[in-house]
């Protein structure tokens, strides 16, 4: 089957171009939110996709990690609302890790429990008169 290569692109190429991986371009391509057709290349079956199509899907806005109004103010006043900003990371890292801490606790606490209980498993295993890994 023969198909227009004057613009059309690669998932590869779509992938560049939209700055995500292969995989993306071919999960947006099976979830119908970017068209394209299905050929037979060298190597077996192929999406082939529109450049135009390509072009008019934007990619994501990049993610920022912390966004720090800007105040018409000095460095000082953007330093001071950076560490502001660090020590309520900091408190509220400190209050999940005192949480975790707890949960930590609780499951060691059951797992002593059951590792009381082991022996007496094993102790009824061992009265049925035959090995635990004979099942006939």
């Amino acid at each position: 089957m023969e198909y227009d290569t004057a613009g059309t692109l690669t998932l590869r190429e779509a992938a560049e171009i939209l700055g995500c991986s292969k995989n993306t371009v071919r999960r947006k391509v099976i979830s119908g939110e970017l068209a394209a057709e299905r050929v037979i290349g060298k190597y077996g079956a192929e999406y082939i996709l529109s450049a135009a199509d390509v072009q008019a899907i934007t990619p994501p806005a990049p993610r920022v990690c912390h966004e720090v109004p800007h105040e018409a103010g000095t460095q000082e006043s953007l330093l001071e609302s950076l560490l502001a900003k660090n020590e309520a990371d900091r408190m509220a890292l400190a209050a999940e890790n005192k949480d975790l801490y707890r949960k930590i606790g609780y499951l060691q606490g059951q797992v002593e429990q059951l590792q009381l209980l082991l022996p007496a498993t094993s102790q009824a295993e061992a009265t049925k008169g035959r090995p635990w890994w004979r099942f006939w």
